[in-house]
């Protein structure tokens, strides 16, 4: 498994990071146009062809400030794996996460995502997802909201 940077992710794949892009700027609303424009954080996963992780791939986030963010998951043909996105505060003051989800799941590949947010009465989470699927592919998205 690999986890790129935004200048890594586009010297390694330019094809697929300007494809997601590309996919997540259709159809703008006025949110996507704002966190496009300002988004300041970026993280890239690529899972190998034909491995099965077994344990979950754990994105963890304590919301301290506003953040826009682009997230990118690539998961190669016939590879398996579970991401578990873990979003907590405790801000007294009010913030704004701003994500734009995009994943590409190729041929035979298997996905869960599970997001779970504890979040403050203060804060507010904005997420778009976009996800590619190829032949015989699947994709989980399971959310919990405490």
């Amino acid at each position: 498994m690999e986890i790129l940077s935004l200048q890594q992710a586009i010297e390694k794949y330019p094809e697929e990071i300007k494809a997601a892009i590309e996919r997540a700027k259709t159809n703008q609303n006025k949110l996507a146009a704002f966190h496009n424009a300002f988004f300041n954080n970026f993280l890239c996963i690529k899972i190998p062809g034909n491995a099965s992780l077994d344990a979950p791939i754990e994105i963890c986030s304590n919301l301290k400030i506003t953040t826009a963010e682009n997230v990118i998951i690539i998961a190669e043909e016939n590879s398996s794996a579970t991401i578990l996105e873990v979003l907590e505060s405790k801000n007294s003051q009010q913030q704004l996460k701003s994500q734009i989800l995009s994943l590409h799941i190729k041929e035979n590949a298997r996905i869960t995502y599970c997001t779970i947010q504890n979040l403050s009465s203060e804060d507010y989470n904005f997420s778009t997802r976009h996800a590619v699927l190829e032949k015989d592919a699947s994709l989980n998205w399971i959310d919990c909201f405490l």
